[in-house]
């Protein structure tokens, strides 16, 4: 059941990418990022296995998302389903 859920989850996720116009270029995996409905830049798109993969090892990244700068627009961005990691300053 849980798997069941987890699944449905996922798909929603995908959907939800487009459906709050998610400008995401990540389909062939060149990392250039996307831009969330707040303005902010990411690099990676954390619902694609590959980027969060990516992300994982990808320090500079992470610390940069750990920083201040951002915060306010990575929380909106977050509620409308986006999730990205590796927050570029605008």
């Amino acid at each position: 059941m849980k798997r069941f859920i987890l699944a449905i989850l996922l798909a929603g996720s995908s959907l939800m990418a487009y459906d709050y116009g998610y400008n995401n270029s990540n389909s062939n995996n060149d990392n250039s990022g996307y831009q969330g409905d707040s303005g902010r830049n990411y690099q990676y798109d954390m619902t694609n296995q590959n980027d969060r993969q990516q992300y994982s090892v990808d320090t500079d990244a992470q610390m940069r998302d750990n920083s201040a700068d951002g915060y306010v627009d990575r929380f909106y961005d977050n509620s409308q389903g986006q999730y990205g990691g590796g927050i570029y300053g605008n």
